[in-house]
């Protein structure tokens, strides 16, 4: 069994991250993922946040194969522009279903979490799956205060 090894994606490398993504929305039967366009979308947001140096996609790689894939994400908000606390998101969190139970979703957070930490980030955010809260939970995540309002 080769090596998994966790990289940045660099952006010409971006659009390789949307079948992941798609993979990810499928398994998780989000309707978005339909919409005329949204791999086009996806790639242009993550190129210019990363370009604007406010995120960076990491990617999972198995012989030369992209397995799985995260993204961190910086957070521009009233409590970093007001009080200077710096906040991140990990998001698309996704390890192909036939790699999984390998530590590759741990060592994919892991890389996210520590390029927010060392952006300043004193908070770190995810919404995960019922599936893998366990995980978070042993990574030391705990539930936050938050509530959400669906106004769709």
């Amino acid at each position: 069994m080769a090596m998994t090894e966790i990289v940045h994606v660099g952006l010409q490398d971006v659009p390789k991250l949307a079948d992941l993504r798609e993979a990810s929305g499928r398994e998780t039967g989000e309707d978005a993922i339909r919409q005329d366009g949204w791999r086009e979308r996806f790639v242009h947001y993550l190129r210019a946040r990363q370009e604007a140096g406010e995120l960076q996609c990491f990617a999972a790689r198995d012989d030369g194969q992209v397995i799985g894939m995260a993204i961190a994400s910086l957070v521009s908000d009233y409590r970093f522009a007001v009080f200077g606390e710096r906040r991140g998101y990990v998001n698309a969190v996704f390890v192909a279903p036939q790699c999984r139970a390998r530590g590759i979703g741990r060592a994919l957070t892991d890389a996210a979490v520590a390029w927010l930490s060392a952006r300043g980030c004193v908070t770190v955010r995810l919404r995960p799956s019922a599936k893998a809260k366990p995980l978070y939970r042993r990574m030391g995540f705990t539930e936050s205060g938050e509530l959400a309002l669906d106004l769709g």
